[in-house]
């Protein structure tokens, strides 16, 4: 398969890394051919290990979502704050409590 093909497959779904060295895995130096495929126009970098396919490749546009959330990643709230938004309704979304504990000896 060649690899705009393979690309293909992702349509506008963010690449970590790592993923792109599974899919060029029959390239001796395969950070090189990522370098080659950026300057050709194949892959955007979003940040450094995080890239996307070209649209003009998959014919689908990249989805933001995904992008904010793997830059951005989780995030949390003290209990005082969320009963305050939640009262102001501020909170559009469903909220998953999570707490934790630490025992030190």
């Amino acid at each position: 398969m060649r690899l705009e093909q393979k690309l293909r497959t992702y349509g506008g779904v963010p690449l970590m890394h790592g993923t792109l060295l599974s899919i060029l895995g029959e390239y001796r130096s395969p950070n090189d051919k990522i370098i080659r495929m950026i300057d050709d126009g194949l892959l955007q970098p979003i940040r450094k290990g995080l890239y996307a396919v070209s649209p003009e490749i998959t014919g689908i546009p990249l989805f933001l979502s995904l992008v904010a959330n793997l830059l951005y990643g989780p995030s949390y709230f003290s209990m005082d704050y969320v009963k305050c938004f939640s009262l102001l309704g501020l909170f559009v979304g469903k909220m998953h409590v999570l707490s934790e504990t630490f025992r030190t000896e």
